[in-house]
């Protein structure tokens, strides 16, 4: 596995369930273990594929922006994938408007910007399984006038 050269070419970070994951300005993907005993981690490991922004949740689920913004999903049974090619990020087919951001809850509930502004959620998520979801637009007529932020 690569490592990275200098932290100083991550340009996007964060921290999820006992690892920390970043992007270069190549869109190289990179984890990082860490635990209470070592909270700052031993080495960064490449993790296969290119992407603008990655985010972690727990159970070992990342989710990804692609340059354009498609939205991605990668399950691991192990906080860092042991090689490059042994997961897979998959491509999450929604209707909502492309996401130019986009965070993950620790209920596993992934929140995004859209490109034309509009705040998303994708509800319903189960298990390893991101199609079976609902991505909508959060309005506040739906939610009683409240404000949302990501």
């Amino acid at each position: 596995m690569a490592s990275v050269p200098s932290t100083e070419a991550i340009v996007q970070v964060n921290v999820g369930d006992g690892r920390v994951v970043g992007v270069n300005n190549w869109g190289e993907i990179f984890s990082r273990a860490i635990s209470e005993s070592n909270t700052m981690g031993d080495e960064w490991n490449q993790i296969h594929g290119h992407l603008k922004q990655v985010v972690t949740s727990q159970r070992h689920v990342n989710w990804g922006l692609d340059s354009q913004g498609g939205l991605w999903y990668m399950h691991s049974t192990d906080p860092i994938p042991p090689e490059p090619t042994d997961v897979q990020w998959l491509p999450v087919h929604y209707d909502a408007a492309k996401m130019a951001d986009l965070d993950v809850g620790r209920d596993g509930i992934v929140w995004g910007c859209a490109v034309n502004g509009a705040v998303v959620v994708r509800e319903g998520i189960e298990g390893t399984d991101p199609e079976h979801a609902d991505t909508h637009a959060v309005n506040q007529a739906r939610h009683s006038g409240a404000s949302w932020s990501v």
